[in-house]
């Protein structure tokens, strides 16, 4: 008995897979050959599409002809041989890695494993304090500042400007000088890396409005708030997004957005969503028209409380002295 047992054992440590297929080191398919048959290449093009979010393969299915379409190349199948290249390559055998060349799909082998990046980076584009990253398929990522330089560094298998970069390895750097990485907004196919200086407190900077002197309305670290004020008939604005920003600004205008609803709500005003002069893009801004000078003196502790910014900066002087915006 124990001799079949230890048999059975040998015989089940013999089964070798000569080849393996991983996406970032996640197994989808092993095989005790090289080549595959056109069920499993139909099986492994619905699964590399599946992890990676190409679009999805298109399969021909008649009588005597199968074909896969997928990346803008056909293979085709006859039952007997492969057909490649609008008829003139056939093969009768199609090894993985044959199989992955021919549709473009970039991979490493590392002895008897063939692994084909987790992610795709389509762009990596800094923008001021903002660097944003574009991608197809699984993020791993991991974002950090040394030595003044931002570097993007990969924690799993990464396709990137041509080359795949192993967990670990940096496959983008770019100066930043005395910033720190300080929040990172993720999306679907995007990493948004928002930069803040070192040291620096997040604050509200109260700014009179002036139409004919912008000077004192610059960019604010994110996270910061700008508040600018008038007086008038009682409403808050903040601007929309600037759509040649593709969207880089679109996190500013969810901080002054959130403030400017609760700013309007607690003081009984219009809240809007509109163009404002001298208000520059990529910074969260909000006009403030007061009603009174009563509103005027409770507007730095209402803002306090709603943004949770203890730290104020006020360049403003009395209500009397705000641009009257006349309506």
């Amino acid at each position: 008995m124990k001799r079949l047992l230890l048999l059975f054992i040998l015989l089940c440590s013999a089964v070798y897979f000569p080849i393996v297929l991983s996406i970032g080191g996640e197994i989808v398919y092993s095989s005790t050959s090289v080549f595959i048959s056109y069920i499993e290449a139909e099986k492994i093009v619905d699964v590399i599409s599946f992890f990676l979010e190409y679009p999805a393969p298109k399969f021909v299915k008649n009588e005597d002809y199968h074909a896969i379409i997928f990346n803008d190349r056909i293979l085709g199948y006859d039952g007997k041989d492969y057909i490649l290249q609008d008829g003139n390559v056939i093969k009768d055998k199609l090894s993985v890695k044959e199989f992955l060349d021919y549709f473009y799909i970039p991979y490493i082998q590392l002895k008897d494993v063939i692994i084909i990046p987790s992610s795709f980076i389509e762009s990596i584009e800094p923008a001021g304090v903002t660097l944003t990253v574009n991608y197809l398929g699984i993020p791993k990522l991991y974002y950090r500042v040394r030595d003044g330089v931002l570097e993007v560094i990969t924690i799993g298998y990464t396709f990137y400007a041509g080359d795949i970069y192993k967990p670990g390895e940096v496959l983008f750097r770019t100066k930043v000088g005395n910033f720190e990485v300080g929040k990172i907004f993720e999306e679907r196919g995007k990493d948004i890396v928002k930069l803040i200086k070192k040291g620096e407190e997040k604050k509200i900077v109260l700014i009179p409005y002036n139409p004919n002197n912008f000077s004192l309305i610059k960019p604010l670290p994110f996270e910061s708030v700008g508040v600018v004020v008038g007086r008038g008939k009682g409403v808050v604005i903040v601007r929309p997004t600037t759509p040649d920003l593709r969207g880089l600004d679109k996190e500013f205008l969810s901080i002054s957005k959130d403030i400017g609803e609760k700013l309007a709500k607690a003081l009984g005003y219009n809240f809007e969503i509109c163009p404002i002069k001298g208000i520059p893009p990529a910074s969260s801004y909000i006009l403030v028209v007061l009603e009174s000078p009563n509103d005027y003196k409770k507007l730095p502790g209402l803002l306090r409380r709603l943004s949770g910014i203890e730290k104020i900066v006020d360049f403003t002087t009395s209500y009397d002295q705000l641009f009257n915006f006349g309506y």
